[in-house]
């Protein structure tokens, strides 16, 4: 028996772990702040469709991380019997939040940001749309945006809101 082999298989699926796992944690932080915005009532909210749908399939990316986690602690490297039920059940979850978020985040843009928000300027289909809570406001942050790109938008928002400056 070649000892070198399990290690070798083990150090791998560590390593998509670590990749995976940083892969969520970017994906997390990316979507909370989009959906952060609208729930905190911000005077300029940026959405990108794809938050939504990203942040609720979340669980499903840390159950598969768990799950290879288990498989590399077990002995010959497979996870528990136990384990493949939540497999099943992670799996029609992540495909439920695809696919409930993707229309979540269609009927978003449609009608609560348009009721209580104004458009005020997007990119294309693939690109996040900028709201504002008026025609003023969106005003200063077109300025913003050209002047200073997305930082300086972020410290507009910041200030109108009178929230304190990141450090």
């Amino acid at each position: 028996m070649d000892l070198h082999t399990p290690i070798k298989k083990r150090l791998i699926i560590l390593m998509g772990m670590a990749f995976i796992s940083y892969g969520l944690y970017d994906a997390y932080e990316i979507a909370i702040d989009d959906i952060m915005g609208i729930v905190k009532s911000r005077s300029i909210v940026y959405l990108n469709w794809r938050s939504i749908p990203i942040f609720l399939f979340l669980p499903t990316g840390i159950y598969y991380v768990f799950f290879y986690l288990c498989a590399v602690c077990s002995r010959g490297l497979m996870p528990y019997r136990f384990l493949y039920r939540g497999l099943i059940i992670a799996l029609a979850y992540g495909g439920i939040a695809l696919v409930l978020g993707t229309v979540l985040s269609i009927v978003l843009n449609i009608y609560p940001l348009s009721t209580d928000y104004i458009y005020c300027d997007g990119s294309g289909a693939f690109s996040g749309i900028y709201y504002a809570k008026n025609k003023s406001i969106c005003e200063q942050m077109k300025k913003a945006r050209k002047s200073g790109g997305v930082k300086a938008v972020n410290e507009l928002n910041d200030k109108l809101d009178s929230i304190p400056p990141h450090e």
